[in-house]
């Protein structure tokens, strides 16, 4: 092989009592290639030839004695085998993957030697071998190097011949690049809002890789998109966001990086709450009631955890009592002062997570409020019904 010692022997000896061999010089063709003047045991000439090319050698060995005669040997041919050439054509230098990376290894190889042939083309990311093919198209060798992590690599690949003489290729560079990083920093988990409250998405998000952007964060309720943003203000995408469906959600956003590599951010959840429920039960509507009666009425909150903190009663638009829950009525009287045809109207407050939201229902009842039940009058706002006696009939 190229590269390789060739060790050269021959046997040599005198035709005359008392002669000897003074040297034996070993030929390649015409030219000398070695030279030794001291034999071994049974008359062994030995010597290296060193550097010898790829090719088909004759050599000879010619042998001096004492007297400067010399005798040539027939001729023994040899062969000098080259190593196999390799050129590693994928990936291509500086390529650039997505992790989790498939990249394909190809490399074209062969053998310059007589009846020579590539019995293997190897792989390497560094020393670690990564990939061999042993089973060639048209002198392509193929391999497949699967689920690549992110970062960089110095990929090469070496050719192996019938004669176990090998070749390496330079080495080229690859990287593989990471998905984004995402986070949503606003609003907190489990936080509630009132239906219509704008509700502000924030989140932040950034990409390891050298020379990656972030193109466009995307943020979604479930499987549903509500916005997109495209610019960071001071680091930070946000998009505002106004629901008013009450119920609970399950909020993501998802960072897509300029090389297309998407990640999804641990979901928040959000509240929005629905609006409470308020009813009067007592009087009923158009009812005829005496000044200082006691008015009453229902409400629930509709909101898992919420409960009801007071019921407002109005008469017209002034306020005329405050109640909290007894035995699941809300009571409160009506003023003494109060007479005549009034609309009543019961609107509720409900406390949620500490914090107390006004419900947008309310329900009004139409009443007359009088001196005394029963009597029998026509009653003008906060007027005293007249009553005339008339004389009976004789």
């Amino acid at each position: 092989a190229v590269g390789t010692t060739i060790p050269l022997n021959a046997t040599a000896a005198v035709q005359f009592v008392g002669g000897t061999i003074a040297k034996v010089e070993f030929f390649s063709g015409t030219t000398l290639i070695a030279t030794t003047t001291t034999g071994g045991a049974g008359g062994v000439y030995s010597a290296n030839w060193i550097g010898a090319t790829a090719g088909n050698y004759a050599i000879t060995a010619k042998a001096t004695d004492d007297q400067g005669q010399t005798s040539i040997s027939n001729a023994a041919s040899i062969q000098v085998n080259a190593p196999p050439s390799i050129t590693l054509t994928s990936p291509t230098s500086n390529a650039i993957f997505n992790a989790p990376a498939t990249v394909t290894l190809t490399a074209t190889a062969s053998s310059s030697n007589n009846a020579g042939s590539v019995s293997k083309v190897e792989f390497f990311q560094g020393t670690t071998l990564i990939g061999t093919a042993t089973i060639n198209v048209g002198g392509v060798f193929t391999a497949s190097w699967e689920n690549v992590a992110a970062g960089n690599y110095s990929i090469t690949a070496k050719a192996t011949d019938n004669t176990s003489q090998t070749r390496t290729t330079s080495s080229i560079s690859i990287q593989v690049n990471a998905p984004p990083v995402v986070t949503i920093t606003a609003p907190a988990n489990n936080a509630s809002f009132n239906p219509g409250q704008l509700i502000a998405l924030r989140a932040t998000s950034t990409t390891p890789n050298t020379g990656g952007t972030i193109a466009k964060v995307e943020f979604s309720q479930g499987a549903t998109s509500i916005g997109t943003a495209t610019t960071a203000v001071a680091g930070v995408y946000g998009f505002d966001w106004i629901n008013s469906i009450g119920g609970s959600y399950s909020i993501t956003a998802k960072a897509t990086d300029a090389a297309g590599l998407t990640a999804v951010s641990t979901p928040i959840l959000l509240r929005t709450n629905n609006t409470p429920s308020v009813a009067i039960a007592y009087p009923a509507n158009g009812a005829i009631v005496a000044v200082g009666s006691q008015i009453n009425g229902t409400a629930t909150s509709n909101n898992p955890g919420a409960t009801i903190s007071k019921v407002e009663f109005f008469a017209g638009a002034e306020l005329i009592g405050v109640a909290t829950e007894y035995n699941g009525l809300y009571y409160t009287n009506l003023p003494s002062n109060l007479v005549g045809l009034l609309s009543i109207t019961a609107r509720s407050s409900r406390s949620c997570d500490g914090t107390t939201m006004r419900g947008s229902r309310s329900r009004s009842r139409s009443l007359a409020s009088g001196p005394s039940a029963g009597k029998v009058g026509v009653m003008g706002m906060y007027g005293r019904p007249s009553v005339r006696a008339r004389p009976s009939s004789r």
